[in-house]
């Protein structure tokens, strides 16, 4: 490719007007992608119109309408091809269905396209094999390609094919303007099979995804148009990667000389950053509208701004190298004489401790005494102005949830940056007792009740010690019939529960069908809980493995699983009293394994978090300390260690590849996954189970 001649800030000038038309969804999201780096895709004799790949490997066996491939052939045209020579046609002809030829393919998009060969038009196709085995993903991204019928921009899809269910997955990240499907063939053929979305038809929108389930019993697929969109984007890792905009914070008030700030990988990739500031949300489309715009060298990552007018602007960057040039979403900030300078917090809670007084915005000071057994705590706070920064510190050095306590004191404070600069510090100084002391209050104070919003926090649960101050500690030594090397905490009793479930593995107990999990990924885990009689079905004969699960639910489960010793005289929660769950729920209160909200209350009802089911089980197994996952929507979460752990453990995955989404309810089968894949760690247990 050659090196673009242009300046880097006339490049800049000219590809704004460019972008705004191959680019429509640059400007903010509900569903930002998470960037992968991916292969460039060779054709052969370079073809960038009917162009056709070598066999690319998947990195997995797939199986297609029953036969199994290792390889695919992507052509220029939307789709991919399995066949052992490339030597079918690879041009789109508007035909009848079946098609003779190709007979053999993965359409998301099966149109006349083209990639536009210009240096500056972001057109390639791109494939990765993400994630491990046995749940790899083949992905191919067509990006920005053009339609040979008119040279309009058709945008970026792409193809998923996932290893362990064999699924196929069309995506629409980004469409171009007035881009709807037609004249495309959306679908599958293998011979005379064929499973057809759309042919020739307006069939898709952006952000869209399609899902292709395979039917074992048929040799035909369940199409899904509304399945869930994965935020997943391939980029080309010569090109520097798309900029992440620091602050302002999108929507905050500044003063008239603002600072923007970013960051991005333009250093390493021998790129340049460009801005664009305007008074237009619509940045790409206004030139009239831009304010100011420049060039930067790649270290440098901020600018300030000078003198603003009052008012509402607009601003993205660019990082640009010969390669080609990434654009930054848009954000937005507001210029005013008038910033806000509130410093305060709106909720703060501490779990598992009471404070010496209600917490209130104006007091800054507070104090709470615990007793040895209260060794962590996850601390719940939200700043009153959403656009106000907070830092979570323990003893004056930044921190993350949970929070394990020293035996004596122990200053927990909150920083809260407000929008204008000033400052204020909430500051809650914990006395731990010493070992055999019985110390001070326990159990959840503090204003929001363990809800909270915003900040670093948002945690609503996490398993701690036991409620009552005078209940014994967990003894040092293990319990009885527990091996030397056991995977499982203090609290459970091995030898009872491997007598426990090989009983229940003996008696075969649980429903015989249930009705509507035969092609679910957890079918297997279900069936074998069902028959040991953990867990039982709908009176209409379902499961409803993709429902959610309460908190009540989750504990009964557990309580039976594990073997813990029901209990209807422990000291529980004000809402559980004539629970139906009511003695399950004492019984994982007792050892320490659940706590409830500051309020004295469990929420029995209300539905489980994932976040909150990995803190359980962290009570119930030794995990070792993990090393970061991938998912970015857990750092700084309030139990990110723990999540960290059990995903070195293999217990848990992401919803995504990037994302495991804590704070979203668990699902019924996502549940029992997690229980049963915990058993497993005992090899024991594991082989039992496997019998």
């Amino acid at each position: 490719m050659k090196k673009n001649k242009r300046t880097y800030l006339a490049a800049l000038l000219s590809c704004i007007m460019f972008f705004s038309l191959i680019q429509p969804s640059f400007a903010a999201s509900d569903t930002p992608e998470t960037q992968y780096p991916g292969t460039k895709v060779s054709f052969i004799a370079n073809n960038t119109d009917d162009g056709i790949s070598e066999g690319i490997p998947l990195g997995f066996d797939f199986n297609f309408y029953g036969e199994s491939y290792n390889h695919a052939y992507i052509t220029t045209n939307g789709y991919l091809m399995f066949h052992d020579a490339p030597e079918e046609n690879s041009e789109y002809i508007h035909g009848q269905l079946p098609l003779l030829s190709p007979s053999n393919y993965v359409a998301p998009l099966f149109d006349d396209l083209y990639m536009e060969n210009r240096p500056d038009s972001q057109s390639e196709v791109l494939y990765a094999t993400l994630g491990e085995a046995p749940h790899r993903k083949f992905i191919v991204q067509w990006t920005n390609m053009f339609s040979y019928e008119d040279n309009s921009n058709i945008g970026t899809v792409q193809a998923i094919l996932d290893e362990s269910t064999n699924q196929i997955r069309f995506q629409y990240p980004k469409l171009g303007l007035d881009f709807d499907g037609s004249y495309a063939l959306i679908g599958l053929q293998a011979g005379n099979l064929t499973d057809v979305y759309s042919q020739n038809e307006a069939s898709v929108i952006e952000k869209q995804a399609i899902s292709f389930t395979p039917n074992t019993e048929s040799n035909a697929y369940e199409i899904n148009r509304n399945a869930g969109y994965e935020p997943i984007l391939l980029f080309n890792d010569s090109k520097p990667r798309v900029p992440k905009l620091i602050g302002p914070a999108n929507g905050a008030t500044v003063s008239y000389s603002p600072v923007l700030r970013w960051e991005g990988d333009a250093v390493e990739k021998g790129a340049k950053y460009g801005y664009v500031v305007s008074t237009d949300p619509d940045l790409f489309y206004s030139q009239a509208a831009i304010v100011v715009y420049g060039e930067l060298e790649a270290g440098t990552t901020s600018f300030q701004l000078y003198d603003l007018p009052e008012g509402t602007y607009y601003w993205a960057v660019a990082a640009m190298n010969g390669e080609g040039i990434s654009i930054s979403s848009i954000s937005k900030f507001v210029v005013s004489s008038i910033v806000p300078s509130d410093a305060s917090l709106s909720t703060l809670d501490l779990s598992g401790i009471t404070l010496n007084q209600t917490v209130t915005q104006s007091v800054y000071d507070y104090t709470a005494e615990v007793p040895n057994s209260v060794s962590v705590t996850t601390v719940t706070y939200a700043p009153t102005d959403e656009y106000a920064a907070t830092v979570l510190k323990l003893n004056g050095e930044p921190v993350n949830n949970p929070i394990s306590l020293n035996v004596g004191s122990n200053s927990i404070s909150v920083e809260v940056t407000a929008q204008d600069g000033s400052k204020q510090i909430y500051t809650v100084n914990v006395t731990r007792a010493n070992s055999g002391s019985s110390g001070g209050n326990s159990g959840g104070s503090g204003s929001g009740g363990g809800s909270g919003s915003g900040g670093s926090s948002g945690t609503v649960t996490t398993p701690a010690n036991p409620l009552k101050p005078e209940e014994p500690s967990t003894p040092e030594s293990p319990a009885s019939g527990t091996p030397a090397t056991s995977v499982f905490t203090n609290t459970i009793n091995y030898e009872q529960l491997m007598n426990e479930l090989k009983e229940r593995i003996g008696n075969n107990q649980g429903p015989s069908q249930l009705s509507d999990i035969s092609s679910h990924w957890g079918r297997d885990n279900i069936v074998l809980f069902a028959r040991m009689g953990f867990l039982t079905g709908y009176p209409d004969g379902t499961f409803k493995p993709d429902g959610n699960i309460t908190r009540a639910e989750f504990a009964v489960i557990v309580s039976k699983i594990f073997s813990l010793q029901s209990s209807t005289d422990a000291a529980v929660f004000s809402d559980v009293g004539q629970h139906w769950a009511q003695p399950f729920i004492a019984s994982l209160v007792t050892p320490g394994v659940i706590n409830g909200y500051g309020d004295g209350t469990f929420r029995p009802n209300q539905n489980i978090s994932r976040a909150e089911i990995i803190a359980i089980i962290s009570r119930l197994v030794e995990l070792k300390d993990g090393t970061a996952s991938s998912f970015s929507d857990t750092r700084g979460y309030w139990n990110e260690d723990q999540i960290n752990a059990a995903f070195q453990a293999g217990l848990i995955q992401g919803r995504t590849l990037d994302h495991f989404a804590p704070a979203s309810s668990s699902t019924r089968a996502e549940a029992i996954t997690i229980i049963l894949r915990s058993l497993e760690l005992d090899p024991a247990i594991k082989d039992l189970l496997s019998k």
